[in-house]
This record gives structure tokens, sequence and C-alpha cells, in this order.
């Protein structure tokens, strides 16, 4: 008999009949019953696979594959676990984060006017700092040795850092103070043209930057005539502006110099 089962399943006209019937199930019924385990591999699972799509009940095969699905689940003993839930060993917590207030839509938008008024009392501390700067250079200048004597000694080196930090603290300052007079101007000037719609109902006006900053040289020019500082502020403008253009300069070669002097 079972020389006869051998036969049947090598037998050629059996295999095309197999093949055939194959061809006759629908792709996606026949997707269905290999992904339910009905695999035509050979001409009986062939038509095994055959007979379960053409019948009108469920199939009743064997499913392949059946036993490994019992089996249990192995996991390498390299894959770290957590340990459990307990009240000895608690949850891990989330690293936090780190989030830049100024680059974040969570903050809300920047309010100049806020942002000075809460950070108003580092004015206090910069200006403090540059008094110290200032006492630690003064202290060590060549005239006041009396004080010199009970500071500390430094070097050239350190005492030109010291000089060159107080600059820039003082160019900062400058900058700052310049920028805090043109969002005032600004202020100043949105306010006002609010005031004239609601009074005449003329269509709004918005200035410039330029405009801005027109507006402002004139209000400070005005100021300066008052208090009578126009000449010694324009003279202070044209030395600035004087040595701008004499590094400008190129320098003169010695040769050349030597050859003058010749």
């Amino acid at each position: 008999m079972r020389k006869t089962v051998k036969a049947a399943r090598t037998d050629p006209a059996s295999a095309d009949e197999d093949r055939a019937e194959l061809h006759s199930i629908p792709f996606e019924q026949l997707r269905r019953l290999q992904k339910d385990g009905f695999v035509a591999h050979t001409p009986r699972t062939r038509t095994h696979a055959a007979e379960a799509a053409t019948s009108d009940g469920p199939p009743t095969g064997k499913k392949i594959g059946s036993k490994k699905r019992k089996k249990p689940l192995e996991v390498s003993s390299k894959t770290p676990v957590a340990p459990p839930p307990t009240s000895e060993a608690p949850l891990r917590k989330k690293r936090p984060v780190a989030r830049d207030p100024r680059f974040s839509d969570l903050s809300g938008p920047l309010n100049m006017d806020r942002f000075r008024a809460s950070y108003s009392f580092l004015d206090d501390i910069r200006e403090r700092e540059k008094d110290v700067l200032q006492q630690t250079i003064k202290q060590q200048s060549w005239g006041g040795k009396k004080r010199r004597k009970a500071a500390p000694k430094l070097s050239d080196r350190e005492v030109q850092e010291a000089q060159n930090v107080l600059k820039s603290m003082r160019q900062q300052d400058s900058l700052r103070q310049r920028r805090g007079e043109l969002i005032d101007m600004k202020r100043e000037l949105k306010q006002q043209e609010k005031k004239n719609i609601v009074e005449t109902g003329k269509k709004p006006f918005f200035y410039s930057e330029g405009k801005v900053k027109q507006l402002l040289m004139k209000k400070k020019y005005e100021e300066l005539k008052k208090q009578g500082k126009v000449d010694a502020f324009v003279k202070k403008k044209r030395k600035r502006q004087a040595a701008k253009d004499r590094k400008l300069l190129p320098n003169q070669r010695p040769r050349e110099a030597s050859l003058d002097d010749a």
C-alpha cells in the first residue's frame, strides 16, 4: 500500500491534475490557505489545499507549524531585562530633556518690556563688576603707589585683560542703551498713532526702522541743544571718525620713508 501511495505521489498525470486545480483557485484564497498553514509544496498537499478551497465548510487539515507555536519563546541571555516594579526597586525615571526658552514656542513670544523689567537686577550686578574692575586697574596703575602696596600685585598681562574686559562691558552697555532708546521710541510712536486713529479715524501709519532712527536722532539733537552740548558732541564724533579713517590708510613702507629723508 505504501508503494501505491508513493507511485501516486510521483505520478506525472496526478501532478498535472493538482497543478490544474491550483490554477483554478483564486490567488487571494490560496494566500489565505497558505497563511492558515495549508502550504502546497507537494502534490498531496496541493490536492488537500484544493479540496479545502472547493469545500463549503472550514478546512479540517492539519496546520503546518502548529507545534512550533506551542513552544516557549526563546530569548537570549544577553538581552537586558528590566526588574519588576516593586517598592524596593522603583521604576526608573526618564531623563529630563533640556529646553532653551529662546528657541521654544512653549515660552510664547518675546516681550522686551517684560524681559527688561524681570531681569533689571542684572544691571546692578553688572555695575558692581565694573566698579571692581575699575578699582583693580586703578590700584595696579603706576600713579597709585600707596594703593598698590595694599593690593595684590598683578602681571601686565592680567592688567591688560582687565582693561579689555572693562572696555567690552562699557561698549555692550552703550549698545544696550541705544537699543533701549530705539524700543522706547517705537513704543511712543505706536501709542501716538493709536491715539490719532481713535480721535481722527485716519489710516494707520507704520514707521520703518530708518524713520524711527531719524526721529530718535532729531530728539537727541534737541536735548543736546537745550543743554548746550551740541559743539562738544559734534567734535567728539569728528574725532572718532578721523581715527577710523586713519586706520584705513595704508602704512608707509620703511624703504620709501628712507628715500624721502635722503
